[in-house]
């Protein structure tokens, strides 16, 4: 059964990476160098140890349902994921989703180097009876790479699963071909509709 429990403890490792996006992208670079230098029988052995590295950056990570205090943070990362816009209030979509089903926003935490938790990607998981949706998938630029969207959409999906969705639904702005290219991978598809939308009074 998948609960909040079993998402507190996914992935095992509480420490962050120790260097930054730019030094890792040139440790993979260092990497990709001596790869090229050495024999071919040897070169598939590091190839996997390289792919090991990534794998294991997206372990230092920790999946949970959204708590209160985590609400600063949240919405400082949809704002660096471009996630909000000039007509949305990122704290009443917190606070509406909170109220009718908060298990259902699903945060990526690392620990800083205090310990403390550090918000770096976001999805929010709805069921309205008929579809499951996904909306606020974000990862902060500095952890992006490691497979914790991957992640979040897996944590989506098995919630979404649980409560009983045949189906997930998702929307993707127009021009947006990289979010398009990993739902793909995902196993998404094109279900050739047209997206219509009817903006209600603002909530109060």
């Amino acid at each position: 059964e998948h609960s909040l429990h079993t998402r507190g403890v996914t992935g095992s490792i509480p420490v962050p990476p120790t260097k930054g996006k730019s030094e890792r992208d040139e440790i993979r670079r260092s990497w990709n160098r001596r790869i090229l230098r050495i024999a071919p029988r040897q070169r598939a052995a590091s190839i996997v140890a390289v792919r090991c590295f990534a794998i294991m950056q997206s372990d230092f990570t920790t999946f949970r349902s959204f708590t209160v205090s985590d609400t600063t943070q949240l919405i400082d990362l949809w704002h660096v994921c471009g996630l909000t816009r000039s007509w949305i209030d990122p704290q009443a979509e917190i606070d509406a989703k909170c109220a009718e089903d908060p298990e259902g926003l699903i945060l990526a935490v690392a620990a800083d180097a205090a310990g403390d938790d550090r918000v770096v990607g976001s999805v929010m998981a709805g069921y309205d009876g008929h579809r499951g949706w996904v909306n606020y998938l974000g990862v902060h630029p500095d952890w992006r790479g490691n497979g914790v969207a991957r992640r979040l959409m897996e944590e989506a999906e098995a919630y979404l699963h649980a409560r009983g969705a045949p189906k997930i639904n998702l929307q993707v702005r127009r021009g947006n071909e990289g979010v398009l290219a990993f739902y793909a991978r995902l196993g998404y598809v094109d279900d050739d509709v047209v997206g219509l939308g009817k903006r209600l009074k603002a909530r109060s």
